[in-house]
């Protein structure tokens, strides 16, 4: 059986994660590289997603300087 347990993390001033309640025997660098790979992923999907906004912009600005 597993027990998957939810990780509060905050970031601090000096941008060092800090994560609440530490758990007793776990190294809290272990938590931090998931997190860090969740950020790359959301990241990245924002990214492609502003990217495909602007390409559709840049469109339809062309089509509208084309019938002008």
């Amino acid at each position: 059986m597993r027990v998957t347990r939810t990780v509060k993390a905050s970031t601090s001033i000096d941008g060092e994660s800090r994560h609440h309640p530490p758990e007793a025997g776990v190294n809290t660098n272990q938590r931090r590289i998931p997190l860090q790979a969740q950020f790359s992923r959301t990241l990245l999907i924002a990214e492609k997603s502003a990217i495909t906004v602007i390409l559709q912009a840049e469109s339809e600005k062309s089509c509208r300087l084309s019938r002008a």
